[in-house]
């Protein structure tokens, strides 16, 4: 777990999400049902457990085409997309996923 210092919420717990998701958080722009994909990861061994936010184009790169709205992936599959998450208020997450249109 960690914490990052929002310029509208002071200092939240952070989530980690795709690149594009930050984007749109960022520009305060609604979510989209169709965009929303998460991710989960479960590996002790490597320390790795979570749930992410994802774009269904971070799938694509992993050749995962299931139309659910959350995969296990493996460690492999998530060290291949880590570089693609992004840090962000975890207040600000919350208010994006309230936008949804």
């Amino acid at each position: 777990m960690g914490k990052i210092v929002c310029k509208s919420h002071g200092t939240q717990v952070l989530s980690f999400v795709s690149k594009f998701h930050q984007k749109k958080i960022a520009g305060a722009e609604p979510s989209h049902e169709s965009e929303i994909r998460y991710v989960e990861v479960d590996n002790k061994e490597e320390n790795i457990q979570g749930t992410f936010l994802v774009d269904p184009n971070i799938l694509t790169q992993l050749d995962r085409h299931e139309k659910v709205s959350k995969l296990k992936l493996d460690s492999s599959e998530f060290n291949k997309i880590f570089s693609d998450l992004q840090a962000v208020c975890s207040t600000c997450l919350q208010e994006y996923l309230a936008r949804k249109i």
